[in-house]
């Protein structure tokens, strides 16, 4: 169960904290924003599911204008700033300690692009980034850095859990074949060939 919504730089809302019960009522004039927190919610929960574009964004009743509009004008200064929606979720075993999801929802301002949300972009990064770490398909410098990231990040059980990890995938990896229709093909061969 969604708790509370927080929203900032969306539409008619510059800055909104909302805590919710099971039935919430919005009352106010025409054109006093009830509609606009409908939207940030609809927003928020299209990025968890890492789906921004304008047509499913309309498909789920949202009205998408270009993007510098759907940021708050209140201050002309916020134009180029990010959205920023978050939850915070409750359920029968989170009741005590809630989830907050937070989304920081990004565009350019530019005709025909697409809103982003910045964490879910940095996760796909991270992750791309640790399967070449894994696989030993770094350079030297990348390998480093990563390798300092991960000290200042994760305890020492998580970084042996890692490194034996990466040295049980860089021993298979040299041995990696795949037998398909009699052919023998290598690691990159093989997925790339969609075979799989």
């Amino acid at each position: 169960m969604v708790k509370s919504v927080e929203v900032q730089n969306f539409k008619s809302i510059s800055n909104l904290k909302l805590e919710l019960g099971r039935i919430n009522v919005f009352i106010g004039e025409n054109g006093s924003g009830k509609s606009n927190i409908l939207e940030a919610v609809a927003f928020g929960a299209a990025a968890s599911a890492n789906k921004l574009d304008k047509e499913f964004l309309v498909s789920k009743g949202m009205r998408v204008p270009e993007p510098k509009l759907v940021r708050s004008a209140f201050n002309k200064d916020m134009l180029a700033e990010n959205v920023n929606i978050a939850f915070q979720i409750t359920d029968s075993a989170t009741v005590n300690s809630p989830m907050l999801m937070r989304y920081d929802l990004s565009n350019n301002n530019e005709e025909f692009s697409k809103w982003e949300d910045l964490k879910q972009s940095l996760v796909s990064d991270v992750s791309i980034m640790f399967e070449k770490y894994l696989f030993g398909e770094l350079s030297q410098d990348e390998n480093s850095a990563f390798s300092d990231v991960l000290r200042q990040t994760l305890n020492a059980d998580q970084l042996s859990k890692i490194e034996a990890m990466k040295a049980s995938v860089v021993v298979k990896k040299d041995d990696f074949k795949v037998s398909v229709e009699g052919t023998l093909m290598d690691r990159n061969e093989y997925f790339s060939s969609g075979t799989w």
